[in-house]
């Protein structure tokens, strides 16, 4: 399923054929994978906090769909450091307004690092 669009995922998710868990334990899969040779995520969070998160997704258009987000959201709990090594412990207390509100958590992943900082 890994492999397939957001719009084919949407669509399994909808139709059953795939659970929102299953999608997600894919999806940490491919980074367990792939990240350390290309460092896009920054922070991940817990795989099991994810997994259960994802089987509570709340419902909307993007239901049980893992997504990222991008290092410059300050996002509650887990690291921000807007792509700069000043801000590498920076750790916000709460959701800024260009992350997504705490009840929408379990429809995120990690923190994407900002494409200039790619190795």
């Amino acid at each position: 399923m890994i492999k397939h669009d957001a719009t084919h995922q949407l669509a399994a998710l909808r139709a059953g054929t795939v659970t929102a868990r299953e999608l997600m334990a894919e999806t940490l899969d491919r980074i367990d994978d792939l990240n350390a040779g290309i460092n896009a995520i920054m922070a991940l969070r817990d795989r099991e906090t994810l997994l259960d998160e994802a089987e509570r997704a709340p419902p909307g258009p993007l239901q049980g769909l893992p997504m990222a987000i991008k290092d410059l959201a300050e996002t509650a709990g887990i690291v921000t450091s807007y792509g700069s090594p000043a801000f590498r412990d920076h750790v916000p207390a709460a959701d800024g307004p260009r992350g997504l509100r705490s009840t929408d958590r379990s429809q995120y992943l990690p923190r994407a690092r900002p494409p200039q900082n790619r190795p």
